[in-house]
C-alpha cells in the first residue's frame, strides 16, 4: 500500500504555529532580560542621583571617602540612567517590534544575546571605572576611553542584527522602521566621532563643537528617535487607530533626522566657536523642537475621542505623559536659546531641570510605559499583582518630575540674575539652597514610585506566574490587547523598504562624519599647531609650582624631583586628569562669555587660540556653574588658600557645597602628589592671559619661571 509522505495541511499549520511560539518565547526572553537589566540600573541610578544632591545641602553622608566622591557618583548617576536604564529598555523595545519592520525579528538570536552581554559589560565596567577614577570629559558620555571600542562594537552589532532583516523585506517601511533605522545607524558613527575625535584628534573649538554635536547629544538623539519609533508601534495598536496625519508625521520624522542632531552646539553658546555656527545651531534647535512638537500633535489627534484610554490603560498614560514632558522640554529649549534668556539661564539649574524632564520625564516614561504593558506577559503572569500600585507609581513619578522641573527652572532664573548683578558668588549659593532641598524631596518621591513598581514586578513574577506564555488566558488579559507580532495600524509611508532604509541609514551613518570633517576643516587653524604638554611647560613654569617646591621640599622631591620642564609637565597632566576624574568640569566652566557681565567678574573674554593645547583635548568648557568659572583662575588665590579649600572647602568659604578631598593629602595633612598636581593645574588655568586680578585670599605674584633664561 502506498503511503503519502507529505505532511497534511493541519500538521503543517501546527508545526508553523509551534515554531512561531518558540520564536516568540526566544524573543520574549531577550526582551525580558533587557527590561530586568534596565530596572536594576534604574534602582542604582536614582539613589546615586539622590546621594549626589545631598552634597548641595552640605549633608553628604560619605564625605571624605574617595570611592564615594560626589563627582564620581554624579557620573554614575547619569551613566546608569542613560546607558543602563534607558538604553536597555529601548533596545528591548526594538527587539519586541523588530518583526513588524523587517523580514524576520533579528538576523541572529545568538547575536542578540551577545549584544546584551556586551552592553552589560559596558555599563558595569563604566561604573567601576568611574568609581576608580577613570572618566572621559564628554558630557553624557563619560565612559572611560578604554571602554569606547567595546561600546562601538556593541552598537555596530546591534545595528547589523536589526537592520539587515529590514533590507531583506519587500514590504513598505513603516514609521517605526524609519526611526529605528536612523537611530541605530546614527548611533554608531555619532558615538565614535563624539567620543574619539575630541579626545584624540581635534581639540579647542573644533573639539568642543564636535563633542557638543555628537558626544553630549548622543543619548538624546538615540533615545528620542527610538522612543518615537516605538510609540508609533504601541499607541496605534493599543488605541486601534491609524496614524492621524501622515504628512505631519513625516514632517516630524525628517525634522528630527535633519535638524535635531545639529543643535548640540547650543550647549556652548557665546563660546569661542564661531558665531555663525552658533546661529546655525540655534536655527537647528528651534526647527528640531518644532518637528518634535509636530509629532506630539500627531499623537494628540490619535487620542482625540478616545480619552477613556488615559484612565483605563496604564501604558497609554505613561506614553502620553512622556509626550507632554517631551513637548515641555522642547519649549524650554526654544526659550533657552533665545539670546535674551540665554544670557541669564546658561550654566544654571535651568538646563539641569530640562535634562531631567527630557531624560526621565519623556524617555523614562516611554520606557516605563512599555514595561507596564509587556512585563506581565514576559513574566508569564495573568495580570499585575497590584494594578493599583501601577497607578501610584505613575502619580508619584509625575509629581516628582513636575515639581523638580518647575523648581529648577525658577532656581536657574534666580542664579542667573545674581550673577548678572555681580552679587557675591556665595549669594547665589545661599539663594539656591531652598531649591536644591526641593529637588532632593522631589527626587525622593520619584524613587518611592520606582521602588513600588519594582516591588510590584517582583510579586507579579513570584505569585502570578500560573499561566504559560501564549495561552488564551494571557491573550485575553486587557493589559495586553496588542501582543501580536504585528501592528496592523503601522501604516506604510514609502513605496519600497530597501531603498528608503538605505537612504535613512546612510544619512544616520554618514551625517556625523561629513559634519565633523567640515567642522575640523574650518575650526582647526593650519597656522596654529596644537601644543604638546612639553610645549606648554616650556612657555614658562608658573611661580606657584616653584613655591610648592619651596614650601614642601622633601615631599616635592619625592613626588616630582626637581623643578623642571619635565616635572612641571607631569604635574599639569596629572592635575588635568584629576580635574576630569572628580568631575570638577561638571560644576565649573572654563570659558568667559562676552555677556552677562562675565568679563567683569572673571576677566578677559575667552578666545579660540587659548585652547590649542593637548591639555584642552577634550575641551573642558562645562555646562554648569555651581562654582565660578576657572578659565582665569591663575594666581587669583595663593597656594595656601587652595590647600585649605581642597582639604575642607567650608574653612575658607562657609557656604561652599564643594566636596572635601582628603585623599589629596598625606597622613600629616600635607599635599601629596595628586594634591600638588591639582593645585598646579588650577593655578595654570589662564596664566597665559596675564589677566588675573585677585578675588580673595592672598594672591600670588603670578610670575612665570623660564629655566632657559633665568
Amino acid at each position: 500500500m502506498h503511503t503519502d509522505s507529505r505532511i497534511s495541511p493541519s500538521l503543517e499549520a501546527d508545526e508553523h504555529a509551534f515554531r512561531g511560539d518558540r520564536a516568540r518565547d526566544r524573543r520574549d526572553r531577550i526582551v525580558l532580560c533587557y527590561f530586568l537589566a534596565a530596572l536594576v540600573y534604574m534602582i542604582v541610578a536614582l539613589p546615586a542621583g539622590m546621594l549626589y544632591s545631598l552634597q548641595f545641602l552640605q549633608a553628604y553622608p560619605f564625605s571624605g571617602i574617595e570611592v564615594f566622591s560626589p563627582g564620581r557618583w554624579r557620573m554614575v548617576h547619569t551613566t546608569a540612567m542613560t546607558y543602563g536604564f534607558l538604553a536597555n529598555a529601548l533596545i528591548g523595545g526594538v527587539h519586541w517590534v523588530a518583526a513588524t519592520v523587517g523580514a524576520r525579528r533579528v538576523s541572529s538570536e545568538r547575536l542578540s544575546a551577545l549584544v546584551f552581554v556586551i552592553w552589560q559589560v559596558v555599563v558595569l565596567s563604566t561604573v567601576a571605572g568611574l568609581l576608580a577614577g577613570s572618566a572621559q570629559a564628554i558630557g553624557w558620555s563619560e565612559t572611560p576611553v578604554w571602554i569606547d571600542p567595546l561600546v562601538i562594537a556593541g552598537l555596530v552589532l546591534l545595528a547589523v542584527n536589526v537592520l539587515l532583516p529590514m533590507l531583506q523585506t519587500d514590504q513598505p517601511i513603516c514609521l517605526t522602521g524609519r526611526y529605528v533605522s536612523f537611530a541605530l545607524a546614527w548611533s554608531v558613527s555619532a558615538y565614535a566621532i563624539g567620543n574619539l575625535v575630541p579626545q584624540y584628534f581635534a581639540g579647542g573649538a573644533a573639539g568642543g563643537a564636535i563633542a557638543g554635536l555628537f558626544g553630549h547629544a548622543f543619548i538624546d538623539v538615540f533615545a528620542m528617535a527610538i522612543g518615537w519609533g516605538l510609540l508609533y508601534y504601541f499607541v496605534p495598536a493599543i488605541l486601534s487607530t491609524p496614524v492621524a496625519n501622515r504628512r505631519l508625521a513625516l514632517l516630524g520624522f525628517w525634522g528630527l533626522v535633519i535638524l535635531y542632531p545639529l543643535g548640540g552646539i547650543c550647549h556652548f553658546l557665546y563660546s569661542p566657536i564661531p558665531a555663525y555656527m552658533q546661529v546655525g545651531s540655534i536655527i537647528a534647535t528651534v526647527g528640531g523642537a518644532i518637528a518634535i512638537l509636530a509629532t506630539v500633535a500627531v499623537f494628540a489627534a490619535m487620542i482625540s475621542g478616545k480619552v477613556a484610554f488615559l484612565r483605563e490603560n496604564p501604558a497609554i498614560r505613561w506614553f502620553y505623559a512622556g509626550m507632554i514632558f517631551c513637548g515641555l522640554a522642547c519649549v524650554q529649549r526654544i526659550c533657552e536659546v533665545a539670546p535674551a534668556l540665554q544670557r541669564t539661564v546658561h550654566f544654571t539649574d535651568w538646563e539641569i531641570g530640562r535634562s531631567h524632564v527630557l531624560i526621565f520625564g519623556a524617555f523614562g516614561f516611554w520606557a516605563l510605559g512599555m514595561m507596564t504593558h509587556l512585563l506581565p506577559r514576559l513574566l508569564r503572569a495573568t495580570a499585575w499583582f497590584r494594578p493599583s500600585w501601577n497607578t501610584w507609581h505613575f502619580r508619584l513619578s509625575c509629581i516628582g518630575v513636575l515639581v523638580m522641573a518647575l523648581d529648577l527652572a525658577v532656581a536657574g532664573l534666580i542664579q542667573g540674575s545674581h550673577w548678572q548683578d555681580l552679587a557675591p558668588w556665595e549669594a547665589s549659593i545661599v539663594a539656591s539652597v531652598p531649591h536644591w532641598l526641593t529637588r532632593s524631596l522631589a527626587g525622593a518621591v520619584i524613587i518611592l514610585g520606582q521602588l513600588l513598581f519594582v516591588y510590584n514586578v517582583a510579586l507579579t513574577a513570584l505569585q502570578m506566574r500560573d499561566t504559560p506564555i501564549g495561552s488564551s488566558a494571557v491573550r485575553a488579559n486587557p493589559l495586553r490587547e496588542s501582543d501580536d507580532d504585528s501592528n496592523t495600524h503601522g501604516e506604510p509611508f514609502a513605496p519600497g523598504s530597501k531603498k528608503t532604509t538605505l537612504i535613512i541609514a546612510g544619512i544616520g551613518l554618514c551625517g556625523p562624519v561629513v559634519v565633523s570633517l567640515g567642522l575640523a576643516t574650518i575650526l582647526v587653524p593650519s597656522n596654529l599647531p596644537e601644543q604638546s604638554i612639553e610645549d606648554v611647560a616650556r612657555e614658562g613654569i608658573i611661580h606657584e609650582f616653584v613655591e610648592l617646591r619651596e614650601r614642601f621640599p622633601d615631599r616635592f622631591t619625592t613626588y616630582y624631583g626637581t623643578v623642571g620642564y619635565e616635572s612641571y609637565a607631569s604635574a599639569l597632566a596629572r592635575g588635568r586628569d584629576i580635574y576630569v576624574e572628580e568631575a570638577c568640569w561638571h560644576c565649573h566652566s572654563q570659558y568667559v562669555r562676552p555677556v552677562a557681565n562675565d568679563s567683569l567678574r572673571f576677566g578677559l573674554v575667552s578666545e579660540a587660540r587659548e585652547y590649542r593645547s593637548v591639555l584642552h583635548r577634550p575641551v573642558l568648557w562645562g555646562t554648569r556653574r555651581v562654582g565660578p568659572d576657572l578659565a582665569r583662575a591663575a594666581s587669583r588665590h595663593a597656594n595656601d588658600w587652595h590647600i585649605a579649600h581642597f582639604f575642607k572647602p567650608t574653612s575658607v568659604v562657609p557656604v561652599s557645597v564643594m566636596p572635601e578631598y582628603p585623599w589629596f593629602f598625606d597622613e600629616q595633612g600635607y599635599p601629596n602628589r595628586d594634591g600638588m598636581a591639582i593645585i598646579t593645574y588650577v593655578q595654570w588655568l589662564g596664566s597665559w592671559s596675564g589677566d588675573q586680578p585677585p578675588l580673595g585670599g592672598e594672591a600670588s605674584n603670578g610670575s612665570a619661571v623660564d629655566l632657559d633664561n633665568p
